[in-house]
């Protein structure tokens, strides 16, 4: 068995200011700790994750994968 507070999920999100919150919603009911990365989005994902609960660290720019 998993112990939950050895785990932390990493959400990376650009862009995702129409899914982000049921994202976090749904991570939220599954009771893991989790961080979304903002990859530097032009829209509102880093403030909608953030008022949906979730602690947000912000890039400055995209960096993209990798």
């Amino acid at each position: 068995m998993i112990n939950k507070s050895e785990v932390l999920v990493v959400v990376p999100a650009f862009n995702e200011e129409v899914t982000i919150d049921s994202v976090i919603r749904d991570l939220q009911k599954c009771g893991y700790p989790f961080v979304v990365i903002d990859d530097g989005s032009v829209d509102n994902t880093a403030a909608i994750a953030g008022k949906s609960g979730a602690r947000v660290i912000s890039l400055p720019v995209h960096t993209g994968v990798g």
